[in-house]
């Protein structure tokens, strides 16, 4: 395996943003090159805690964090590239790509234990199915105030109101 890596037309995270760029894979770091505005970052791979394979948009990309708590994502990669930054990080940097679960996913298809059984299908009048599946989320109670959107008594006429009369009564 060559000792660099050179991913050409990515789509590189920045501060949430997808923008289009380059990125080289060497045995000591990581540089992006985003080709429009000719931006440079730098990772470490002495820094590098975990590295994992998600979708960024519709493709499969990387999202690489470190130590210090940076974030790198580029995506819109095929199969070919995801495989040869796979097995570059394995040879080179002896890490894992690890494959991370859409949180999504998890909530939406398994049920909860505690939750009850889901119904089955009623046929309403008007001959449509209605369907009683629920997600459920536990919350904690916590106490809620109730704030008033309009106040009279604080309202900016009466504040302004005020003031002019502790005005006068200090003139």
């Amino acid at each position: 395996m060559s000792p660099v890596l050179i991913i050409q037309d990515v789509h590189i995270d920045i501060y949430g943003r997808l923008r289009r760029g380059c990125v080289k894979f060497t045995p000591d770091g990581i540089y992006c090159f985003e080709k429009a505005t000719g931006q440079k970052r730098t990772l470490r791979v002495k820094y590098l805690m975990r590295i994992e394979n998600i979708f960024l948009g519709t493709k499969q990309g990387l999202r690489m964090t470190t130590r210090h708590g940076e974030l790198l994502r580029f995506g819109q990669l095929n199969k070919i590239q995801l495989e040869e930054a796979r097995i570059f990080m394995a040879v080179n940097w002896k890490k894992r790509l690890l494959k991370l679960d859409s949180l999504t996913k998890n909530w939406i298809l398994k049920d909860s234990k505690d939750s009850p059984p889901p119904e089955p299908k009623k046929e309403v009048p008007d001959g449509s199915l209605k369907l009683k599946k629920q997600v459920l989320w536990p919350l904690h109670v916590k106490p809620s105030y109730k704030l008033p959107l309009f106040n009279p008594k604080y309202s900016n006429f009466q504040l302004h109101r005020r003031s002019t009369k502790a005005k006068k009564l200090h003139l």
